[in-house]
């Protein structure tokens, strides 16, 4: 989503994401509270069931706000909001200098490490440490590998694959990179489009997923730190002010997460707003009553999945959503050209495979 376009939109998605990683934060804490009810009632000792001390502060300390962690990306953003309710013009002119300054500082470096989570996760998984357990070698998986899948799928993609799936290929085909020689609306534009569909879509974005996941799930169920971002870096850093700076860590990551899905829920409402449009021909896509309508649709159906948990609602969600997307393609290809889309595709994957060491860096 342009940065121009999700000005107007910037106030929801943050109120709205907001919101949404509560409810997730309260869901998380019930549903570590039952684990360890229920393990505390599988190891009883003389009737009685028993939970460890890092249990109790485990499920007590989630609680509890930490003002370093909540406090700096909450004026943060009540700034952004302001600021956009007072002067739109200047918001946009900030937020796009602002983008443009991190792009151009750091994009070198998401890139190379971008790769270098590829190579860490090859490495992880063709050494010794590919075979650890979390949580233990006694530990037990709550999800099937399919259950895994339709989480990890619908969470990753979320509104990103609706939003930019079908744009994302037109954008490269009407104006392709330059570094790529070609001309565009043509046909090596297009094969050149679907090639950074490949890059940006498979395994290097998860790669990046996954080297965080792994740092977290080892560092909480197996190392014992603390429930936090901040403590996949505890063995990096000194003892000595440990705390504070886990914290730090974590009020960054707290405000790059509320941002990023302020831009994804952003991109939602113009989507279905565009698409009620559409279908409905109603006047303004962008009303504020529509996008109240929309705003309240997505909380709802957010809050019904994170009420109901990771084990129930998520997963069902999960589990459904995937089955859709299977079943659509799968309507592709029955009613669509297969012949085109299964070469094309294989094509474009080929000439991804070829030319990967230089688009991911």
């Amino acid at each position: 989503m342009g940065i121009a376009a999700g000005a107007n939109l910037v106030n929801t998605g943050l109120l709205e994401s907001t919101l949404m990683l509560s409810l997730e934060h309260l869901v998380l804490v019930d549903e570590m509270v039952s684990q360890l009810r229920g393990a505390a009632a599988a190891a009883t000792t003389g009737g009685k069931a028993t939970l460890t001390i890092r249990d109790r502060k485990d499920a007590t300390s989630m609680f509890k706000i930490k003002p370093l962690v909540f406090l700096p990306p909450f004026l943060l953003m009540a700034a952004a909001v302001a600021l956009n309710f007072y002067d739109a013009d200047t918001f946009t002119a900030v937020m796009t200098s602002a983008y443009g300054w991190v792009i151009d500082t750091f994009g070198w470096l998401v890139v190379l490490a971008s790769f270098g989570m590829l190579l860490v996760c090859v490495a992880i998984a063709c050494s010794p440490f590919g075979r650890v357990v979390i949580g233990g070698p006694d530990a037990r998986p709550l999800l099937t590998r399919w259950q895994w899948f339709t989480i990890a799928l619908c969470t990753y993609i979320a509104i990103g694959v609706l939003f930019w799936g079908p744009i994302e290929p037109i954008y490269y085909l009407s104006g392709p990179a330059e570094s790529a020689g070609v001309e565009p609306n043509t046909p090596d534009a297009a094969m050149f489009s679907i090639s950074r569909i490949y890059l940006h879509w498979t395994w290097t974005p998860y790669a990046i997923i996954t080297v965080v996941a792994l740092m977290f799930a080892f560092a909480y169920y197996n190392m014992g730190q603390p429930f936090s971002l901040g403590s996949t870096l505890s063995p990096l850093l000194p003892v000595r002010g440990r705390r504070a700076t886990g914290q730090v860590i974590d009020a960054v990551c707290l405000y790059t997460l509320v941002t990023g899905m302020a831009a994804s829920l952003g991109g939602a409402l113009l989507l279905f707003s565009g698409g009620v449009h559409h279908l409905t021909s109603v006047a303004d896509k962008a009303s504020p009553t529509m996008l109240a309508v929309i705003t309240a649709a997505i909380v709802g159906t957010f809050t019904i999945s994170a009420v109901t948990g990771l084990m129930r609602g998520i997963r069902i969600l999960s589990n459904i959503n995937t089955i859709v997307m299977i079943g659509l393609l799968l309507l592709i290809f029955i009613l669509g050209p297969m012949k085109f889309v299964v070469g094309f595709a294989m094509e474009g994957f080929g000439k991804f495979l070829s030319h990967y060491p230089q688009e991911a860096l």
